[in-house]
């Protein structure tokens, strides 16, 4: 009879972190003692460190608990699987960045006025803010942050690393759903009505809101969003919804069950770029607006296809609304700025226009 058994070592390696094992035997009818020379170096996980996973980035999202734990799923034939804890040590938010000389994960510390990254040399980094910051989404170098103005999730920081940059600030409304989904393109895609309930999925940019597609759904227990495939998933309570773009309009799509434990925010690593055309279609490249700045006259270049274009004031009332697709005259104006929303074939687009 054969026995194996495992001995542990710790010489010439950091014992805390990890453990190099070998598996000897012994025969006891024989007497034979054989030593494995075989070592097998295995990682501890430890809170603030992370392990070594696999992003599979057609499959793969993350979400983080109310502990600042960040586990790893794996979405395929709308069946939910996994859940490893691959780190530790994160705040209330979770973005997911990934460039291979940036950090791997961006977190908030609310109600402290702090941001946490991962690097995966030195662990978890803080930057301090001038104010708190909520929930949170990014791609790669384009991160972008809730702000609260009373209760709940009012405006829209774009973070460049350093500095907060707001995008946009809502009078009345608010972001339904406590997390900001980033796609490859690095535009942020927020839902946007009541405290529990959604009205309009917009669509910004480092510069401001470019697309807004209507949509509604009770968003009482949404607590995060991500892309995967090209395809917008929301969170709530315990199942995630695909969202739906058909034209110019959204809507949710069937749940897939995944239990909720406690999670706070929801991440995604996805793909350089987008694999089909339904995300990349609605590039803002597609609409050329010129000049902007402009002094009167708005020239409109775009492929989609122009059925409607209307101007609002900062306070959201219609002042400007033509059927003239390529032409927009704002002469008679004052300065100061503007909104345009773009209603094509393809989807509305919204733009920032500064008059002078």
């Amino acid at each position: 009879m054969t026995i194996a058994y495992t001995a542990i070592y710790g010489q010439g390696i950091d014992a805390n972190n990890f453990t190099r094992t070998k598996t000897d035997s012994y025969n006891a009818s024989t007497g034979t003692y054989n030593k494995s020379n075989n070592f097998e170096i295995s990682h501890k996980w430890v809170e603030g460190e992370s392990s070594d996973f696999d992003s599979g980035c057609s499959t793969d999202f993350y979400t983080i608990n109310k502990n600042g734990d960040i586990q790893q799923w794996s979405l395929a034939n709308n069946s939910i699987s996994g859940g490893d804890t691959i780190l530790g040590g994160g705040g209330t938010g979770l973005a997911y960045c990934g460039a291979s000389n940036s950090p791997t994960f961006y977190s908030s510390l609310y109600p402290s006025p702090d941001i946490k990254y991962y690097d995966t040399i030195n662990g978890w980094q803080t930057i301090t803010t001038s104010f708190p910051v909520l929930n949170n989404g990014g791609h790669k170098n384009d991160q972008y942050y809730f702000g609260e103005v009373s209760v709940g999730n009012q405006v829209l920081y774009y973070f460049d690393g350093m500095n907060l940059t707001t995008i946009d600030s809502l009078d009345g409304e608010y972001f339904g759903v406590a997390d900001i989904a980033v796609d490859p393109l690095g535009r942020a895609w927020v839902f946007k009505g009541g405290l529990t309930s959604v009205t309009s999925l917009d669509v910004y940019d480092k510069t401001g809101l470019t697309l807004s597609y209507p949509i509604t759904f009770w968003s009482s227990g949404a607590y995060g969003s991500f892309f995967l495939n090209d395809t917008l998933y929301v969170g709530i309570k315990d199942s995630i919804k695909p969202i739906i773009i058909t034209g110019s309009v959204a809507q949710c799509g069937t749940s897939i069950s995944f239990k909720n434990d406690n999670f706070y925010d929801m991440a995604s690593c996805q793909r350089k770029e987008p694999a089909s055309t339904s995300i990349s279609e609605l590039a803002n490249s597609d609409i050329n607006i010129f000049p902007n700045p402009t002094n009167g006259i708005i020239n409109l270049s775009t492929p989609a296809g122009i059925i409607n274009v209307e101007i609002y004031d900062l306070k959201g009332q219609i002042i400007v609304k033509s059927k003239q697709a390529h032409k927009i005259d704002l002469t008679d104006l004052p300065d100061g700025m503007y909104f345009m929303r773009i209603i094509t074939k393809n989807g509305e687009y919204n733009k920032k226009i500064i008059k002078r």
